[in-house]
């Protein structure tokens, strides 16, 4: 059988609106997903020159920090390491505990006027109570 261009060919679809219903449902969702891949790709470059720029400002902030270091007089003080922190909090709960554990009563002298009326007042308050108790 040989296809001539002259020769027709007819062939019956059944149901010929629900097929073109889905085709062109299909073009719509082609459509869809293009745009949505354009979107993307412009979201992909968009973020990449961010990055880029973003890298620049990282480049001359780390230029200005070696300036600002190299413009700073030479000392030997240096920050603490985040394990002499710790090492130092530590020691202190230790401290603290030791403190907590032998009570101890100090009577500091006060330094105002107030202070001391305040001092005196809570020592005769003590007192009154101390006697009312017994």
């Amino acid at each position: 059988m040989t296809a001539n261009k002259s020769e027709e060919v007819f062939v019956a679809i059944r149901d010929p609106i629900e097929i073109r219903r889905d085709i062109l449902e299909c073009s719509k969702e082609v459509i869809d997903s293009l745009k949505k891949f354009q979107n993307l790709e412009r979201l992909k470059a968009e973020k990449f020159k961010e990055i880029n720029s973003l890298r620049a400002i990282i480049r001359d902030i780390s230029r200005k920090i070696s300036k600002l270091k190299s413009a700073m007089p030479k000392t030997k003080i240096r920050l603490e390491t985040s394990k002499a922190k710790e090492e130092k909090k530590t020691e202190q709960e230790e401290q603290q505990e030791e403190k907590e554990e032998k009570p101890v009563e100090v009577k500091k002298k006060p330094a105002t006027e107030i202070d001391k009326l305040e001092f005196e007042l809570s020592e005769i308050e003590s007192k009154l109570n101390e006697l009312s108790g017994n």
